[in-house]
Protein backbone atom coordinates (compact mmCIF):
# COMPACT_ATOMS: atom_id res chain seq x y z
CA UNK A 1 0.00 0.00 0.00
CA UNK A 2 1.32 3.33 -0.77
CA UNK A 3 0.65 6.20 1.63
CA UNK A 4 0.99 9.80 0.20
CA UNK A 5 3.25 12.07 2.48
CA UNK A 6 0.94 14.52 3.80
CA UNK A 7 1.78 18.64 2.80
CA UNK A 8 3.53 19.73 5.76
CA UNK A 9 2.23 23.21 6.88
CA UNK A 10 1.74 24.57 10.49
CA UNK A 11 -1.98 25.12 11.32
CA UNK A 12 -2.12 27.50 14.06
CA UNK A 13 -3.83 30.90 13.92
CA UNK A 14 -3.47 33.74 16.08
CA UNK A 15 -5.77 32.60 19.30
CA UNK A 16 -9.09 34.75 19.74
CA UNK A 17 -10.20 34.83 23.77
CA UNK A 18 -13.71 32.73 24.62
CA UNK A 19 -15.59 32.62 27.61
CA UNK A 20 -16.11 29.39 28.81
CA UNK A 21 -17.26 30.01 32.47
CA UNK A 22 -15.73 29.81 35.62
CA UNK A 23 -14.64 26.29 36.59
CA UNK A 24 -14.31 26.12 40.29
CA UNK A 25 -13.15 23.33 43.01
CA UNK A 26 -13.65 23.92 46.53
CA UNK A 27 -13.36 21.03 49.76
CA UNK A 28 -13.87 21.26 52.84
CA UNK A 29 -14.85 19.81 56.11
CA UNK A 30 -18.89 20.14 57.07
CA UNK A 31 -19.64 23.43 57.89
CA UNK A 32 -17.30 25.22 56.07
CA UNK A 33 -20.59 26.55 54.29
CA UNK A 34 -20.08 25.06 50.70
CA UNK A 35 -23.53 24.31 50.13
CA UNK A 36 -24.73 27.53 51.10
CA UNK A 37 -22.28 29.19 48.95
CA UNK A 38 -23.01 27.45 45.75
CA UNK A 39 -26.97 27.66 46.29
CA UNK A 40 -26.49 31.24 45.58
CA UNK A 41 -25.70 31.31 42.26
CA UNK A 42 -27.73 32.62 39.66
CA UNK A 43 -29.60 30.03 37.11
CA UNK A 44 -28.09 27.38 39.12
CA UNK A 45 -28.21 23.46 37.97
CA UNK A 46 -27.76 22.13 41.05
CA UNK A 47 -26.42 18.08 41.36
CA UNK A 48 -27.17 17.18 45.23
CA UNK A 49 -25.17 13.73 45.84
CA UNK A 50 -26.03 13.75 49.87
CA UNK A 51 -29.79 15.47 49.78
CA UNK A 52 -28.18 18.27 51.67
CA UNK A 53 -29.89 20.84 49.26
CA UNK A 54 -33.26 20.04 50.43
CA UNK A 55 -33.08 21.78 53.70
CA UNK A 56 -35.27 25.13 53.24
CA UNK A 57 -31.96 27.78 53.13
CA UNK A 58 -30.76 26.24 50.13
CA UNK A 59 -34.19 25.69 48.87
CA UNK A 60 -35.33 29.14 48.83
CA UNK A 61 -31.68 30.45 47.51
CA UNK A 62 -32.28 27.99 44.35
CA UNK A 63 -35.91 29.14 43.60
CA UNK A 64 -34.87 32.84 44.41
CA UNK A 65 -31.96 32.07 42.16
CA UNK A 66 -34.79 30.04 39.26
CA UNK A 67 -32.59 27.32 39.64
CA UNK A 68 -33.47 23.35 39.77
CA UNK A 69 -32.43 20.39 41.76
CA UNK A 70 -31.58 17.02 41.29
CA UNK A 71 -30.65 14.32 43.39
CA UNK A 72 -28.40 11.93 42.59
CA UNK A 73 -25.12 9.88 43.98
CA UNK A 74 -25.29 7.71 40.91
CA UNK A 75 -22.30 8.76 38.22
CA UNK A 76 -24.05 7.10 35.11
CA UNK A 77 -26.93 9.35 36.08
CA UNK A 78 -24.18 12.42 36.55
CA UNK A 79 -23.12 11.79 32.72
CA UNK A 80 -26.31 11.90 31.71
CA UNK A 81 -27.47 14.95 33.12
CA UNK A 82 -24.18 16.24 31.97
CA UNK A 83 -24.57 15.20 27.96
CA UNK A 84 -28.08 16.48 28.62
CA UNK A 85 -26.54 20.28 29.43
CA UNK A 86 -24.21 20.11 26.53
CA UNK A 87 -26.41 19.00 24.21
CA UNK A 88 -30.02 20.56 24.90
CA UNK A 89 -30.83 24.52 25.02
CA UNK A 90 -31.62 25.68 28.70
CA UNK A 91 -31.81 28.61 30.75
CA UNK A 92 -29.01 27.19 33.32
CA UNK A 93 -25.86 29.31 33.91
CA UNK A 94 -23.70 27.33 36.61
CA UNK A 95 -23.52 23.81 37.08
CA UNK A 96 -22.93 22.62 40.68
CA UNK A 97 -21.68 19.14 42.03
CA UNK A 98 -22.54 19.17 45.46
CA UNK A 99 -20.22 16.57 46.62
CA UNK A 100 -18.10 15.24 44.07
CA UNK A 101 -17.13 12.46 47.08
CA UNK A 102 -20.26 11.18 47.22
CA UNK A 103 -20.27 10.01 43.40
CA UNK A 104 -16.73 8.95 43.11
CA UNK A 105 -17.04 6.92 46.51
CA UNK A 106 -20.05 5.13 44.99
CA UNK A 107 -18.63 4.20 41.52
CA UNK A 108 -15.31 2.73 43.10
CA UNK A 109 -18.09 0.72 45.44
CA UNK A 110 -19.72 -0.05 42.29
CA UNK A 111 -16.51 -1.46 40.59
CA UNK A 112 -15.78 -3.42 43.62
CA UNK A 113 -18.66 -4.96 43.66
CA UNK A 114 -18.42 -5.84 39.71
CA UNK A 115 -15.38 -7.30 40.40
CA UNK A 116 -16.61 -9.85 43.08
CA UNK A 117 -19.82 -10.65 40.98
CA UNK A 118 -17.18 -12.29 38.41
CA UNK A 119 -15.86 -14.28 41.28
CA UNK A 120 -11.93 -13.30 41.21
CA UNK A 121 -10.05 -11.60 43.18
CA UNK A 122 -9.12 -7.58 41.98
CA UNK A 123 -5.49 -6.46 41.23
CA UNK A 124 -4.11 -3.71 43.42
CA UNK A 125 -6.45 -1.00 43.37
CA UNK A 126 -8.03 -2.03 40.31
CA UNK A 127 -11.54 -0.51 41.28
CA UNK A 128 -9.52 2.97 41.85
CA UNK A 129 -8.26 2.85 38.50
CA UNK A 130 -11.61 1.80 36.79
CA UNK A 131 -13.26 4.44 38.65
CA UNK A 132 -10.70 7.10 38.04
CA UNK A 133 -10.67 5.83 34.23
CA UNK A 134 -14.54 6.42 34.00
CA UNK A 135 -13.46 9.33 35.96
CA UNK A 136 -11.22 11.47 33.86
CA UNK A 137 -13.41 11.32 30.81
CA UNK A 138 -16.54 13.12 32.67
CA UNK A 139 -13.95 15.55 33.74
CA UNK A 140 -13.18 16.62 30.02
CA UNK A 141 -17.18 16.75 29.15
CA UNK A 142 -17.26 19.00 32.66
CA UNK A 143 -14.72 21.34 31.20
CA UNK A 144 -16.06 21.44 27.74
CA UNK A 145 -19.64 22.63 28.90
CA UNK A 146 -20.25 26.35 28.29
CA UNK A 147 -21.22 27.71 31.60
CA UNK A 148 -19.80 27.71 35.10
CA UNK A 149 -19.09 25.12 36.71
CA UNK A 150 -18.52 24.40 40.49
CA UNK A 151 -17.66 21.57 42.16
CA UNK A 152 -17.34 20.72 46.00
CA UNK A 153 -15.29 17.72 47.80
CA UNK A 154 -14.64 16.47 51.55
CA UNK A 155 -11.66 17.39 52.93
CA UNK A 156 -9.29 14.69 54.57
CA UNK A 157 -5.99 14.81 55.84
CA UNK A 158 -2.86 14.32 54.01
CA UNK A 159 -0.13 12.79 54.81
CA UNK A 160 3.57 13.34 54.35
CA UNK A 161 6.61 9.99 53.73
CA UNK A 162 6.82 8.62 57.17
CA UNK A 163 2.56 8.99 57.95
CA UNK A 164 2.49 11.68 59.54
CA UNK A 165 -0.27 14.80 59.15
CA UNK A 166 1.22 17.06 56.92
CA UNK A 167 -1.93 19.65 56.17
CA UNK A 168 -5.21 18.65 54.45
CA UNK A 169 -6.46 17.87 51.04
CA UNK A 170 -9.57 16.52 49.05
CA UNK A 171 -11.26 13.23 49.20
CA UNK A 172 -12.28 11.95 45.74
CA UNK A 173 -10.44 11.42 41.92
CA UNK A 174 -7.09 12.35 43.19
CA UNK A 175 -6.03 14.70 39.66
CA UNK A 176 -9.43 16.45 39.93
CA UNK A 177 -7.88 19.54 41.27
CA UNK A 178 -5.74 20.07 38.68
CA UNK A 179 -8.13 20.51 35.99
CA UNK A 180 -10.16 23.89 37.32
CA UNK A 181 -8.90 27.35 37.05
CA UNK A 182 -9.26 27.95 41.08
CA UNK A 183 -9.38 25.42 43.70
CA UNK A 184 -10.22 26.79 46.93
CA UNK A 185 -10.14 25.49 50.75
CA UNK A 186 -13.04 26.15 53.15
CA UNK A 187 -12.04 26.39 56.47
CA UNK A 188 -13.73 27.86 59.64
CA UNK A 189 -11.39 29.84 62.01
CA UNK A 190 -12.07 31.37 65.27
CA UNK A 191 -15.98 31.48 64.18
CA UNK A 192 -15.34 32.96 60.54
CA UNK A 193 -15.58 30.67 57.24
CA UNK A 194 -12.33 31.59 55.59
CA UNK A 195 -11.93 30.28 51.75
CA UNK A 196 -7.87 29.62 51.17
CA UNK A 197 -6.60 29.81 47.50
CA UNK A 198 -4.65 26.43 46.52
CA UNK A 199 -4.57 27.02 42.83
CA UNK A 200 -5.55 29.82 40.65
CA UNK A 201 -5.35 31.16 37.01
CA UNK A 202 -7.74 34.34 38.12
CA UNK A 203 -6.37 37.96 38.16
CA UNK A 204 -6.12 39.11 41.73
CA UNK A 205 -6.22 35.44 43.73
CA UNK A 206 -2.77 34.04 44.54
CA UNK A 207 -2.04 30.43 46.01
CA UNK A 208 -2.04 30.69 50.08
CA UNK A 209 -4.15 33.71 50.06
CA UNK A 210 -6.78 34.05 52.10
CA UNK A 211 -10.50 35.78 51.98
CA UNK A 212 -13.99 35.70 53.36
CA UNK A 213 -16.12 32.46 52.04
CA UNK A 214 -19.14 34.08 51.23
CA UNK A 215 -20.35 34.33 47.51
CA UNK A 216 -20.59 38.27 48.16
CA UNK A 217 -16.99 38.65 48.80
CA UNK A 218 -16.02 35.93 45.69
CA UNK A 219 -18.79 37.91 43.41
CA UNK A 220 -16.64 40.96 44.35
CA UNK A 221 -13.32 39.35 43.34
CA UNK A 222 -14.39 37.50 40.46
CA UNK A 223 -16.16 40.44 39.36
CA UNK A 224 -13.14 42.70 39.12
CA UNK A 225 -11.29 39.97 37.54
CA UNK A 226 -13.73 39.56 34.54
CA UNK A 227 -13.48 43.68 34.29
CA UNK A 228 -9.80 43.21 34.32
CA UNK A 229 -10.08 40.77 31.15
Amino acid sequence: MNIESPVLQLRGVPPNETRRGLKLFVYGEPGTGKSYFCSQFKNVYYIDSEEGAKMSKYVENINNNKGALFSTRKFNDLAQELMALSSLEHPYETLIIDPITTIYDDLVEEERERIKKEGRRAKISEEYQVANSRFKKMVWLLLDLPMNVVITAHAKKEYGEAMNVIGTTFDGYKKFAFMFDLVLEAIVRKGKRIAIVKKSRILDLEPDQEFEFSFQEFSRIYSKETQNA
